[in-house]
């Protein structure tokens, strides 16, 4: 994945290496169903099996490279607010604790950038969308980057990834470096009231908090 030659408002993610091959297969199943638009296919059993099972494996392959592109990002909360259910004013004051840090990060990563986007773009590009609640094991929170594919994500030009993934790789390798005793870390400029808001929140409750990153382009990062 490389970032184009473009300003940073209009920069966009191209595919992966990991997914340049399924992007192919699904280009050849879209040609490859052209040839099944002529109205003699709904006439002929075999030509419908034939059309069934492409379409049938081009939902599959969209569905594979969706996952395989979207960033996410795991809460797994364990402790009396998350015993079997998790209390609404506890869930809405980590989760936005959460996303403030995010959107700091985020722009202290483009300030030196004269061509970056508004603020209004780039809190859009890193707002975190719920994408799965499960209370199987305690409260598991999965969090994702906006809808839409890898290629109209906004970059963060200097590591050529998308802005969410670099914002909360950021700040999970801070949070991570804070939490290791005798290490000095200096959060970026303009994210401390932010981060003392998250760290305020869970602080307040008898809680064990695993943050586990699963993004696109970067390393995976996971800590307690």
């Amino acid at each position: 994945m490389t970032a184009t030659g473009t300003p940073a408002g209009s920069s966009r993610c191209r595919v992966t290496a990991g997914t340049e091959r399924l992007h192919e297969q699904l280009a050849a199943i879209a040609e490859a169903l052209e040839a099944f638009q002529d109205p003699v296919t709904d006439e002929l059993a075999g030509l419908r099996l034939m059309r069934s099972t492409l379409r049938e494996r081009q939902a599959h392959l969209e569905s594979t490279i969706t996952e395989q592109e979207t960033c996410s990002l795991q809460l797994a909360i364990q402790g009396a607010p998350a015993d079997g259910a998790l209390a609404l004013p506890f869930a809405l004051e980590v989760l936005g604790a959460l996303q403030d840090p995010v959107t700091a990060v985020a722009g202290t990563l483009l300030d030196d950038d004269a061509a970056a986007p508004p603020a209004q773009q780039v809190t859009a590009a890193v707002t975190l969308h719920l994408a799965e609640l499960s209370t199987t094991d305690g409260v598991t929170v999965t969090l994702q980057r906006p809808p839409g594919p890898l290629t109209a994500q906004l970059v963060e030009p200097a590591a050529g990834a998308p802005l969410v993934e670099r914002a909360l790789g950021t700040l999970l390798a801070v949070l991570e470096a804070v939490g290791d005793e005798g290490d000095s870390v200096e959060p970026p400029a303009g994210t401390v009231p932010a981060l003392q808001r998250l760290a305020a929140a869970v602080a307040a409750e008898p809680v064990e908090l695993r943050l586990a990153m699963a993004p696109a382009i970067l390393e995976p990062r996971e800590l307690r």
